[in-house]
């Protein structure tokens, strides 16, 4: 078993009828030829409150640590805050066992732990396989992490080279797609090279006024040449990139300025042509449940919302 997730039971940005069943069963899921367990556990909607919210949010964290530390069943034990869709986050993490660089991910949580809780835990109870012969596949993975007043240009910076080394392709997922000037001019740029860019954000959100944001900010983008699938299946809540099926990065960060400037993010950069083009199939199958946006998608939005967005695009520095 490579990989154990622990998540509550969806409640947001799924269809009723898949809130219903997961109401009834909470069994465990077993993908990817046993690779990939995801076990849920009940817990009470989020609804509209902001502090139930808030406490549901907490709930959720302790409860998911608390099943992690004391599981058995795997060396890599992911914890997260929004029930994963089944898709881009389960094949990346699947390839997470064993790999020397979940150390690196490890230091990185358990400095932030320590610097939450005021704990000093560490250790080599908490770095099992260290001394393992240890087979990487050949594969480079570099961990980048966003360290405000530390490292906070690091991530954007990582983007931008990313998206200017683009010769031929490239396929971003975000869910908050509403990104810092930078990493726009990079995208431009791209789309100036002849470079083929696929961006994919979800239909449905969890939050208001930002989807909004990215709506306007994505049909600019296609004015320019890029190509823009809302994905239709519930919320896409995956942060990757695929860059010329040559590398990839997955991780914590949205391509948006709260996450780019102001919060702690980490993510891992790839560089192995098998796991890109894992990414890059997946995206394909989830364009199947996409619409893509053209002109005359656009404009059936209403003048309504299509001014929210607007107005919300001038927010975007903050957002």
């Amino acid at each position: 078993m490579d990989c154990v997730v622990y998540v509550p039971t969806p409640t947001r940005g799924v269809a009723k009828e898949v809130r219903a069943y997961y109401k009834k069963n909470h069994a465990t899921e077993v993908l990817y030829g046993g690779h990939l367990v995801i076990k849920r556990f009940s817990l009470y909607g989020e609804g509209k409150n902001p502090f139930a919210r808030a406490v549901r949010y907490f709930l959720s964290c302790g409860i998911q640590f608390s099943k992690c530390m004391c599981s058995k069943d795997a060396s890599v034990l992911f914890m997260a805050s929004t029930p994963p869709i089944i898709g881009m986050m389960g094949a990346m993490i699947k390839k997470l066992r064993g790999i020397p660089f979940v150390y690196n991910l490890q230091d990185i949580f358990l400095t932030m732990w320590n610097k939450s809780t005021k704990q000093h835990i560490g250790g080599a109870m908490y770095y099992p396989l260290l001394n393992d012969s240890i087979d990487t596949g050949g594969k480079t993975v570099a961990i980048v992490d966003r360290v405000p007043r530390k490292s906070p240009k690091i991530m954007r910076r990582m983007y931008v080279k990313s998206l200017d080394a683009a010769q031929h392709k490239v396929q971003i997922v975000n869910p908050y797609f509403t990104p810092t000037h930078s990493i726009k001019k990079a995208i431009r740029r791209a789309l100036k090279r002849g470079v083929e860019v696929e961006i994919m954000i979800p239909g449905k959100s969890d939050i208001p006024f930002t989807p909004d944001a990215a709506f306007y900010t994505s049909n600019k983008l296609r004015k320019k040449g890029a190509e823009i699938y809302i994905y239709n299946g519930g919320f896409h809540h995956s942060k990757i990139m695929m860059v010329d099926s040559l590398f990839c990065t997955v991780g914590s960060t949205n391509l948006n300025s709260r996450s780019l400037r102001y919060d702690y993010e980490v993510n891992a950069f790839i560089f192995d042509k098998e796991t890109t083009h894992e990414l890059s199939s997946m995206f394909e199958d989830d364009k199947k449940d996409s619409t893509l946006l053209t002109k005359e998608e656009y404009k059936k939005r209403s003048a309504w919302k299509r001014f929210v967005g607007w107005f919300a695009n001038m927010f975007t520095p903050f957002l």
